[in-house]
């Protein structure tokens, strides 16, 4: 109908006639409103974010018909108040970009409105540092090194997870005996390791980043090399002469020497009648000294080389019959006399004694 007069003619027609009606309808339109979304949440139709949780609010004016839309699709996951025409959902977001539309409808019109959420990308879990030498043993120990000649060696490896926070460390025991560069830009680690004769040398490199820490240690070892036959200096693979010293002789311990004379453990053979002081071509005397007495090996038996202590002095034992008058003496002083090896003996003088003179048959007593 249009706003007006509408005039239908309904004709009809058989062998017998026709016959034709009319009839005519006045519409006359009643004003009426579009249909309205009002977004509310959220303040703008596009939004990006690392939350997979979102929410959107839209007031719906003017009609009660509408239709919501994920990517295209036709979803019933949303509520809609009727008498305040209210529409809410709560949205679930998926990694990259959904659009979510809503429709509204009335006689006057259509319209829509559409929300769409980007949900970055996340990124994967990282690792801590991997760290990779080019070395001839990547499981070397303290008691498996590595083993060269050279008295230094070039080291050079990468890491290849690195980023532009991967930072890099490295250390040795003993101390000082490497040197590393490492490049933030691409991961390389190069450097030098100084090897010292016959001694492990420990390198350890350490790599850091946000999702943990890895160390890797190396052994190293330049082995002694033995000097040649003729004491001449064995020269390794750079040319580096390695000065070898003959191993000192200990000298050897004095025997100890006995307070008892050697008359007591040798003699010499008493010469016979004919034996003269020229020399002569008798061969019946032998004059090499052979060592008749040897030592035994047995240090825990501990033997006394003290000097031994001199012997008593005799004491006279005169027979007193009468009664001894002792006078009294001054001590002398003293004498003070140089040490010596031997203690000086003290002379022992007697007290005077008076006794009365007796006579025995045959003489004196």
């Amino acid at each position: 109908l249009v706003p007006g007069n509408n005039t239908f003619t309904v004709k009809g027609t058989n062998n017998s006639g026709s016959d034709t009606e009319q009839i005519s309808i006045v519409y006359t339109p009643v004003e009426c409103d579009n249909p309205a979304i009002n977004l509310v949440q959220p303040q703008s139709n596009t939004v990006s974010t690392t939350n997979t949780k979102a929410f959107i609010k839209m007031n719906v004016l003017n009609t009660q018909n509408i239709a919501f839309k994920i990517n295209g699709n036709s979803s019933s996951g949303y509520n809609f108040d009727v008498n305040t025409g209210v529409f809410s959902t709560m949205l679930n977001l998926s990694p990259g970009t959904t659009i979510y539309t809503l429709t509204a409808t009335n006689d006057c019109g259509t319209t829509s409105q559409t929300v769409t959420y980007q949900l970055a990308q996340q990124a994967p879990m990282g690792q801590a540092p991997i760290i990779q030498m080019n070395i001839s043993n990547n499981y070397s120990s303290y008691a498996n090194p590595i083993i060269t000649n050279a008295s230094s060696l070039q080291l050079s490896g990468k890491i290849p997870n690195y980023d532009s926070k991967t930072m890099m460390s490295y250390t040795s025991s003993p101390i000082n005996k490497v040197k590393l560069d490492y490049t933030l830009s691409s991961g390389v680690i190069s450097g030098t390791v100084f090897l010292p004769p016959n001694q492990v040398i420990i390198v350890s490199i350490t790599a850091e980043n946000k999702w943990g820490r890895t160390t890797k240690d190396i052994y190293f070892q330049k082995p002694q090399r033995n000097p040649s036959s003729n004491g001449s200096n064995v020269s390794n693979s750079n040319n580096n002469p390695i000065i070898t010293k003959p191993t000192p002789i200990p000298a050897p311990s004095p025997k100890p020497v006995l307070n008892n004379t050697i008359n007591d453990y040798y003699k010499e053979p008493t010469p016979t009648s004919n034996s003269t002081n020229d020399d002569s071509d008798d061969d019946s005397f032998d004059d090499t000294y052979e060592e008749p007495f040897s030592w035994p090996e047995a240090p825990e038996q501990k033997e006394d080389w003290s000097t031994p202590p001199p012997p008593p002095a005799p004491a006279p034992a005169p027979i007193i019959k009468e009664p001894i008058i002792v006078q009294p003496q001054k001590k002398e002083k003293e004498k003070t006399s140089q040490p010596s090896r031997k203690a000086p003996e003290k002379t022992v003088k007697p007290n005077p004694i008076k006794t009365k003179a007796t006579t025995t048959k045959g003489g004196r007593r």
